[in-house]
């Protein structure tokens, strides 16, 4: 997951194309179906807390972030929301 978001984050020029862009939606829809499914695990598993499963998802959360800044900081880009929603987010 880490290594696929530093891959992406490597466009040289600041532009990010059409393809990059549906890749990069692609990624986002896969980490936020890997949250719930890795969320949902833990509780059962370990019945780890919630601040302790948030933590553990915080490093790529952040990879995540700081790329779509630096996608939508060029204007040519088509521009992503900065918020990713989880399944039980979405859901309600």
């Amino acid at each position: 997951m880490s290594h696929l978001i530093d891959a992406l984050s490597n466009f040289k020029d600041g532009t990010f194309d059409e393809h990059s862009h549906k890749a990069f939606s692609l990624h986002r829809e896969f980490y936020t179906q890997y949250t719930y499914i890795y969320t949902k695990n833990m509780e059962i598993l370990d019945n780890a807390l919630t601040p302790q499963i948030k933590s553990s998802l915080a490093p790529i959360q952040n990879k995540i972030n700081n790329f779509i800044l630096q996608v939508n900081t060029n204007t040519n880009n088509m521009r992503f929301p900065m918020n990713i929603k989880s399944n039980e987010e979405e859901n309600k």
